[in-house]
């Protein structure tokens, strides 16, 4: 009988020495564009704390939002010129001891988000001012204007060159399926351009001008 009690206690121990006690890990890569936001939440077990750590030399495009016994959420939020890859830590731990970590890394690029202003564009109409009407050129008047692979903008009327710069991008942004942007000339004249597919709306003071897309 002791001997048999002896073999139970061995058995019993060889297998608590066996048991695995590995960290579980989950590991995610995320891949978005300069204009985009990345948002990760996770609810709360009972009782748990989650931490945030951070890489070195990491940038201040993140929040880390904890709202107790509900949930965590990590937004990264990267600058419109900004691509790179930069990566977060988070370590969740249980009122049992029992811990999580997640390893998360995140790659910015740019794609063709700028690119889709490049071509040239017809006067259509402006709105708005005072009156919140619309109005056109006077008939048989054309007005278009460019904007080139080069960083270059041209107005023409009537097919006569009226106006040229070298433009650059200073914002930038995606609503309701629109891309928004911010360009500033060499004269330091900056303004707002909406487009959505082939249509072109430029912001001058209180006015809009819309333009539709003749070429690329």
């Amino acid at each position: 009988m002791r001997r048999f009690l002896i073999f139970i206690i061995i058995i019993s121990l060889n297998f608590s020495c066996e048991k695995d006690d590995t960290e579980p890990i989950e590991i995610i890569n995320a891949k978005i564009t300069c204009i985009e936001k990345y948002t990760y939440t996770e609810y709360y077990e009972e009782g748990e704390v989650v931490s945030c750590i951070v890489e070195p030399d990491v940038s201040d495009f993140y929040e880390f939002r904890s709202i107790p016994n509900d949930k965590w959420t990590f937004t990264y939020d990267p600058d419109f010129n900004y691509t790179g890859t930069e990566s977060f830590t988070f370590i969740s731990k249980n009122p049992n001891n029992s811990i999580k970590t997640i390893k998360l890394t995140i790659e910015v690029v740019q794609d063709d988000f700028r690119n889709k202003i490049i071509g040239t564009w017809e006067y259509i109409q402006s709105c708005g001012g005072y009156d919140g009407g619309c109005w056109d050129l006077y008939p048989n008047d054309n007005l278009t204007v460019e904007f080139s692979e080069d960083m270059e903008y041209s107005k023409f009327l009537n097919d006569d060159l009226i106006e040229s710069h070298v433009y650059k991008f200073v914002d930038g942004w995606t609503s309701r399926g629109s891309a928004i942007y911010a360009i500033q000339f060499d004269n330091d004249f900056t303004t707002y351009y909406k487009l959505s597919d082939d249509s072109l709306d430029i912001q001058i003071g209180d006015t809009i001008e819309e333009f539709v897309r003749i070429s690329e």
